[in-house]
């Protein structure tokens, strides 16, 4: 018979209690710590840049556009029929452009020249074969031409833009300062013609500068 106030199963039972509980809490930890923790692997780290996976989308695209772009071949030429010159005489330049039968919109030529032999008298662009004066600028042993035409974004027809293989960008007059053998030349790096194919692709140029002897 159990007397009053004595509690059964005694300290044994109380402990197992504790166990109980304790590896109620244990189970429950390790739940919540399946539940919340994620594997390193599934970590994602953006590639370098600021922009990370946008950015590498970014330069996807440019360089399947660039890859898309035409390529297509012209030339610049300097050109004077004057000779036998001498200190003092004036002779005429032209800047010739061969399109090698493609649409162009736009011409930039550069042009160098020893300012201690040569002075610029002008630079007339009346009989040049694109219609539109950008820039005509120049400075002691310097002058910039560039022209455009309008376009229709294609530059195979021949019904707008420029194509052809003689037409005269702009005539360069020079005055004739010292005797020393004359050299004119393209600032390559800063010269070029544009594609008629709306998206401003500049042609892969060859240059041929100019080279005159005085007596």
């Amino acid at each position: 018979m159990v007397e009053p106030g004595s509690s059964v199963g005694g300290p044994g039972k109380k402990w197992i209690i504790i166990l109980v509980i304790i590896l109620v809490l244990v189970i429950i930890g390790i739940g919540l710590w399946l539940i919340f923790k994620k594997p390193v692997s599934e970590v994602s780290v953006p590639p370098s840049g600021s922009g990370g996976a946008r950015d590498n989308v970014a330069e996807d695209l440019k360089e399947k556009e660039e890859v898309s772009r035409p390529v297509r071949y012209g030339k610049m030429s300097l050109v004077s029929e004057d000779t036998n010159l001498k200190v003092g005489d004036n002779f005429l330049v032209d800047i010739v452009l061969d399109t090698q039968d493609s649409n162009i919109v736009l011409a930039k030529a550069n042009i160098k020249y020893n300012p201690k032999v040569l002075e610029l008298v002008e630079a007339n662009e009346a009989n040049s074969v694109l219609s539109m004066s950008i820039i005509n600028d120049s400075f002691a042993g310097q002058i910039e031409i560039i022209r455009g035409e309008p376009g229709d974004a294609n530059y195979d027809d021949v019904d707008d833009g420029y194509n052809g293989k003689d037409g005269i960008l702009a005539t360069l007059e020079f005055e004739i300062l010292a005797k020393q053998n004359i050299q004119i030349n393209f600032d390559e790096e800063n010269s070029s013609m544009i594609l008629d194919d709306g998206r401003g692709t500049p042609m892969i140029l060859e240059y041929e500068n100019l080279n005159l002897n005085i007596n």
